[in-house]
């Protein structure tokens, strides 16, 4: 499949992967532009929580990996 080259074709390339992969949480999609990739540099790996549209955190690789138990542990505390 080529790259998405419009934001309304990655927007329907995320809603492809929320239906085949059952995913349920709300997801959200860069512009074709790329403005939150410069902005954020989540490349390669990064993961990002918002809350009532502002940034509740930014998980953070370590060593060339990444361990979703830090990801897990604060979504488990906000209950």
């Amino acid at each position: 499949m080529p790259a998405p080259t419009s934001t309304a074709e990655r927007c329907a390339v995320a809603r492809a992967f929320q239906r085949d992969y059952n995913v349920t949480l709300p997801m959200l999609v860069d512009g074709i532009g790329d403005d939150f990739e410069r902005a954020m540099a989540p490349w390669p790996l990064r993961f990002y929580a918002v809350v009532d549209g502002r940034m509740a955190f930014i998980a953070q690789p370590e060593g060339c990996s990444y361990a979703l138990s830090s990801l897990r542990d604060w979504l488990l505390a906000r209950g």
